[in-house]
């Protein structure tokens, strides 16, 4: 690992950790929670979601005003001269946000299994071969009472040779589970 990637582990490690004993503070009398409680089951189209996808179609659960799940599926092809290579993305993920707030700070930690196939010497999404790679993402999510949601930021690779980039997504919470 590269210093980067060491630096967004550990953020990610400290900010789940305080969001973790925020959430489990015993003397904190009333929380007011985000609206993510209010609507959180979703479905967002993504950018670069799951990475490596050029688009992503997600789902999205609030499991607590803190801990936001994600599966999603994206595809990414490339062309040049006779040679073709495209990657297909199965992934999922967790993100901490902090509790309350509508518009969050987010660390999360992604994994994506990648189905390559190609003819000639392309990589598709940093991809040559198929395989698994686990990522972090640090970003911005934003949730309306309707439950409209934003949500983008950068994410980095823990596999060597695939690199990191930014991620974007916008989709619709319901009030459903």
């Amino acid at each position: 690992m590269n210093k980067k990637q060491y630096l967004l582990t550990i953020l990610t490690v400290l900010f789940l950790s305080e969001s973790a004993a925020f959430a489990d503070n015993s003397s904190v009398e009333q929380v007011q929670t985000s609206d993510r409680m209010k609507n959180r089951l979703g479905t967002y189209l993504g950018v670069a979601e799951p990475a490596p996808g050029l688009l992503g179609a997600n789902v999205a659960y609030n499991v607590t005003d803190f801990l936001k799940a994600s599966l999603g599926f994206g595809r990414i092809s490339i062309t040049s001269g006779t040679a073709e290579a495209s990657a297909t993305t199965v992934g999922a993920g967790v993100r901490a946000l902090v509790p309350g707030w509508n518009v969050t700070p987010t660390a999360g930690l992604h994994y994506g299994h990648v189905f390559y196939s190609g003819t000639g010497m392309l990589a598709a999404g940093g991809f040559d071969q198929s395989g698994g790679h686990v990522y972090g993402s640090v970003g911005v999510d934003w949730q309306t009472p309707g439950g409209f949601n934003l949500n983008g930021g950068l994410r980095q690779s823990f596999r060597s040779g695939v690199g990191g980039g930014i991620y974007l997504g916008i989709g619709k919470y319901v009030n459903w589970l």
